[in-house]
């Protein structure tokens, strides 16, 4: 893992998760409102710490979230039942999808 993650790493996710729920990155990091909103910014919580090893403290920084909203929604990640609940399983095939796609940038900026 990466000690700092860079900046595009940081705004690819952002950008791509914000997409996939067909919203804007800012409406993603400003926004109050609820719904696929929320989902959105919990999926790059989720990417951002466990994908780019970004503290809680900093991804509350970057969201405009307190820490614990972080915290909480790492720990509702471990918890999803994707073969149960069909809100789950969305939220998980666009964490893979994005996961997979950050690690190929990753990759593909190393060489």
């Amino acid at each position: 893992r990466d000690e700092t993650p860079n900046a595009l790493c940081i705004d690819f996710v952002l950008t791509r998760v914000a997409g996939l729920y067909g919203i804007s990155k800012r409406v993603l990091m400003q926004s109050q409102q609820r719904g696929d909103i929320v989902l959105a910014r919990k999926n790059c919580i989720v990417l951002l710490h466990s994908e780019l090893g970004i503290t809680q403290a900093n991804i509350g920084k970057l969201l405009n979230r307190n820490r614990r909203i972080v915290n909480s929604s790492i720990k509702e990640f471990y918890g999803l039942t994707p073969e149960k609940n069909k809100q789950h399983k969305i939220f998980m095939e666009n964490y893979n999808l994005v996961k997979d796609e950050l690690k190929a940038m990753m990759e593909k900026n190393k060489k």
